[in-house]
């Protein structure tokens, strides 16, 4: 599961997976289902995204997140640098 603050409208969507570690996209994988979740809770998803204490901290301030349940996931074999273009959306040349 990927968490956002916002929810965007890309369910049935693949989308690239990047490492924001590295900078890398490492795989893909298509949007199946789209969850509105409440701040206090998130504890609760602990083994489908496995980050709560960041996501805790990091959005603080939200009284809610959007979990984006993924499916069909493919590890990339030859990674690639992903734009820094401050938004979630990339368009290969």
């Amino acid at each position: 599961m990927e968490a956002r603050s916002r929810r965007y409208d890309v369910l049935g969507q693949r989308i690239a997976l990047g490492n924001s570690g590295n900078g890398l996209v490492e795989g893909y994988a298509n949007i199946k289902e789209i969850l509105e979740i409440p701040m206090a809770k998130i504890p609760n998803y602990e083994s489908k995204y496995l980050a709560t204490k960041w996501l805790q901290k990091q959005y603080a301030d939200k009284e809610t997140l959007h979990g984006y349940c993924l499916t069909n996931i493919k590890k990339e074999t030859n990674y690639f640098p992903y734009p820094k273009s401050g938004s979630i959306w990339f368009t290969l040349e």
